[in-house]
């Protein structure tokens, strides 16, 4: 049930306040009203309550209509105000209603007071509601605007045609644009030639989708992951909202993730070649070396035992040539053990091994060396020492093959946990095509041998300057996998 209206009514005549009532409700209106006559009593009903409609008088011994309503107007501007009057004139009623009355009737022609009361209230209430609503609208506008200007994302607006509407201001802040430049052009203009087909296509959608790559300020490519809704703004027209995010980034790890799953998988083929290579060079150095000596020794076990109670030279000469057999067997073994598994590192440690192999390699190539150890005894975890020293190996190996080096430098120092392995020729130099290559496996294995123990490996090479690795290492650091041998 709806509240009773709260009227408020400046009349003087006690009669005419009475027909006023009476009139109201044989309309069926239901309604509170309060009765002033004066100005102050007019301006404290105001702050005393809350009215719906006032019904004025025109003309009162004290007071007069047009002061009340400009009263009225300058604290209430949306107050319905009804001018209920005896005498007005249609150029007076004409000027009241300019200087802000609602509407106007007569005494002699009350009947129209019911259908105006109930006219000025909804009209007040609609007109109310408009107000709420483009307030409301202006407040969200705002609102998205805030949003936009301050997203980290791309915003833009299109027509049904693709044409820039607005852009925002990360733009010229993300791309170097100027945002207004774009008002009024295609979306496509900016867009790499080989996606605008596609961004096409998805602009017809009802929910663009996709990455394409735009072209910034600068004249570098970046790569934008777009998504957009097709909609109709307040007077039905149709635009496209489009935003978009930087994802050249992502893009670029990406391709260095695929780049370096492309690197592992041809390092572990070739890994498995060689493994298989060196299987079989060990079995055949097994089966032509050893087998042919322990074959030896059996014919000589199998003579002496036939002959060993004759006695005399014969026997001890082929003892003697037993013997030289064993110890020739004893050097294969020990000389296929040190080649799977380098002694000097087991009995010198990782410092004592490297000048050992600096040694050899200096004698072997005929090029002079200088090697660093500080401090100079230096105690790692095993799987961490061999770590190093296979990295060691291997860039030895690359230098006696590619550098044509006259001069090697070998530095090892621990110092606050890290341990920095630095291997320095002064050859052709590395370039940058063979530090980028995904084929060679000697970088690569260097690379994934320092990768389990969250150590950072740095090769630099400069031309006829000569390469330069280094490794550093956190000595606490545990394996995250299995660390090659």
């Amino acid at each position: 049930m709806d509240a009773p209206l709260q009227i408020l009514s400046l009349e003087d005549d006690a009669t005419d306040f009475d027909l006023i009532c009476h009139t109201l409700r044989r309309e069926g209106l239901v309604f509170d009203v309060v009765r002033v006559q004066t100005e102050r009593e007019l301006l404290t009903a105001l702050e005393e309550r809350r009215f719906d409609i006032i019904l004025s008088d025109y003309s009162l011994p004290s007071y007069n209509g047009i002061a009340a309503l400009q009263a009225v107007r300058g604290r209430f501007p949306d107050l319905p105000f009804v001018f209920v009057s005896g005498a007005l004139g249609e150029e007076v009623a004409i000027s009241s209603l300019r200087t802000g009355a609602t509407d106007y009737v007569l005494k002699d022609k009350l009947t129209r007071l019911g259908p105006a009361v109930r006219r000025a209230i909804e009209e007040t209430r609609h007109r109310l509601a408009g107000r709420q609503a483009q307030e409301a609208l202006a407040e969200s506008e705002d609102r998205y605007r805030r949003l936009v200007e301050h997203s980290a994302d791309l915003v833009a607006e299109l027509d049904a045609a693709g044409i820039v509407q607005y852009a925002s201001p990360n733009f010229r802040l993300l791309l170097g644009v100027d945002p207004s430049s774009l008002v009024g052009t295609p979306i496509g203009k900016g867009f790499h030639a080989d996606d605008q087909a596609a961004l096409r296509t998805e602009l017809q959608g009802s929910r663009p989708r996709g990455e394409f790559r735009y072209r910034d300020g600068s004249g570098n490519w970046h790569w934008l992951e777009l998504s957009g809704q097709r909609f109709h703004n307040r007077t039905s027209i149709e635009r496209v909202v489009l935003v978009a995010r930087d994802v050249t980034q992502r893009k670029e790890d990406e391709r260095e993730l695929a780049s370096q799953r492309r690197q592992l998988q041809l390092f572990a083929e070739r890994l498995e070649r060689e493994r298989e290579a060196e299987r079989m060079r060990i079995s055949r150095e097994i089966h032509d070396e050893l087998g042919q000596m322990l074959t030896v020794l059996k014919f000589d076990l199998s003579w002496l035992k036939l002959n060993h109670a004759q006695g005399g030279p014969a026997v001890d000469e082929r003892l003697d040539q037993v013997l030289e057999s064993l110890q020739e067997s004893l050097g294969s073994v020990k000389r296929i053990a040190r080649e799977l598994r380098p002694p000097q590192l087991d009995a010198l440690g990782l410092g004592g091994a490297l000048q050992y192999d600096v040694t050899q390699f200096t004698k072997k190539l005929g090029i002079r060396a200088l090697v660093t150890i500080d401090p100079p005894e230096i105690a790692l975890e095993r799987d961490l020492a061999l770590a190093l020293y296979r990295v060691f190996q291997e860039a030895l190996t690359n230098i006696a093959r590619h550098a044509h080096a006259r001069f090697i430098e070998v530095e090892l120092r621990m110092d606050d946990g890290m341990i920095r392995l630095r291997v320095r020729d002064d050859g052709r130099g590395i370039n940058t095509a063979e530090l980028q290559g995904s084929t060679s496996l000697g970088l690569v294995g260097m690379r994934e041998r320092v990768r389990p123990w969250n150590g950072r490996i740095t090769i630099t090479g400069r031309k006829n300057h000569g390469t330069t690795v280094v490794v550093e290492m956190p000595v606490s650091a545990a394996p995250q996998g299995a660390s090659p041998s």
